[in-house]
């Protein structure tokens, strides 16, 4: 059965009335998996004092090329990074030569640091990227 203007019905909504108050109380109060956000990785910051390649990044950047402003460089901290990943919330990714790498978030003597999924221990693929 299509979609008809006027019956209430979209194919979304299952053949449920959405002029029904308790479906639409429900539908607003529903929580909803919230999607992921994907940023490629195109340059980092390193530290000066980080003597081990998982100790050396201290933030990553790209380009936002959806915004429309003058600065449409991002910026974020490898803890924040972190987090994000951990939580759902944010996926990185590389590109090395025609490739899609994706970030990943790994673990060295207790500390959690970023590299990527085709990296042995040391983040060797973000390492490669330029500085910020």
């Amino acid at each position: 059965m299509g979609y008809k203007s006027g019956m209430g019905v979209t194919p979304m909504s299952r053949g449920r009335d959405f002029s029904q108050s308790s479906f639409c109380e429900k539908l607003i109060n529903t929580t909803v998996d919230i999607m992921t956000s994907k940023h490629r990785i195109s340059c980092i910051t390193k530290s000066s004092t980080g003597s081990e390649p998982h100790e050396r990044i201290t933030s990553i950047g790209g380009i936002n090329y959806l915004r429309d402003d003058f600065n449409p460089r991002w910026s974020l901290s490898v803890e924040r990074a972190i987090s994000g990943i951990e939580s759902n919330e944010l996926e990185f990714y590389i590109r090395k030569q025609s490739e899609v790498v994706k970030v990943i978030v790994a673990e060295w003597k207790g500390k959690k640091y970023l590299k990527t999924e085709k990296d042995d221990d040391q983040p060797d693929g973000l390492l490669e990227l330029p500085e910020c």
